[in-house]
């Protein structure tokens, strides 16, 4: 199992234990270059990589969004609880409800 997916695992377990009645993750992990260049000459050259994970949680009819980069186990578990905190404080809406199982 690939990192990522870890990480959603665990990021779903957590916003669970965390009050959340449903709960899922996604997990994305980006890459970009830049190459400078002036006079047919290359100036710089840069690479990054970034990964991180969204959770929400559904608590009844209300929801919660949250995303951060920290993929440690403390960070995944606080991604998960601001998620599900924010579904204990957001507004009940009828049509909030998880997707339907395929």
């Amino acid at each position: 199992m690939s990192e990522l997916s870890a990480a959603a695992q665990r990021a779903v377990a957590a916003a669970l234990e965390a009050g959340a009645g449903e709960a899922e993750a996604y997990a994305s992990r980006d890459s970009g270059r830049e190459v400078r260049v002036h006079g047919g000459e290359v100036e710089s050259l840069t690479a990054a990589t970034q990964s991180g994970i969204g959770v929400r949680a559904w608590i009844g009819h209300r929801v919660g969004y949250a995303y951060g980069t920290d993929l440690s186990d403390s960070g995944v578990a606080a991604i998960a609880a601001r998620a599900a905190e924010a579904a204990d404080v957001a507004d009940e809406d009828e049509f909030a409800a998880p997707p339907e199982p395929a």
